[in-house]
């Protein structure tokens, strides 16, 4: 398992939202301030991922890539892959980063989701 310290900062952002939206009156500002610092944090993280895949053996190019990677909501992790993954290679690629954790995606089979556990 990997420890990227992108993702862990991610992930501690996420935690303060969490903490501070309990009293989101009084503390309006610092939830302004720690949601614009999360949006430039999954940048972070979307360039981490792209880096463990391209480490997998995938390619990423600008056209016909084998991969794009997305973020949905805050802790979702969406990858459209151009071929569909093999369960293996889901598996492994889950095992590469601390608190992902596959979640169940109907749908289009070339598409995997994940959650951040935080």
């Amino acid at each position: 398992m990997g420890n990227y310290p992108e993702i862990d900062n991610y992930l501690d952002l996420l935690s303060k939202q969490r903490e501070l939206s309990k009293n989101k009156e009084e503390n309006e500002d610092e939830l302004n301030n720690i949601q614009s610092e999360i949006v430039l944090a999954q940048s972070d993280v979307i360039r981490v991922v792209e880096n463990i895949l391209m480490d997998m053996g995938l390619k990423k190019r600008k056209f016909l890539s084998d991969f794009d990677v997305h973020m949905k909501f805050d802790a979702g992790l969406m990858i459209k892959f151009r071929k569909v993954p093999s369960m293996d290679f889901k598996i492994a690629f889950e095992k590469k980063i601390d608190n992902l954790v596959s979640a169940n995606y109907c749908g289009d089979a070339k598409r995997a989701f994940f959650m951040f556990k935080y």
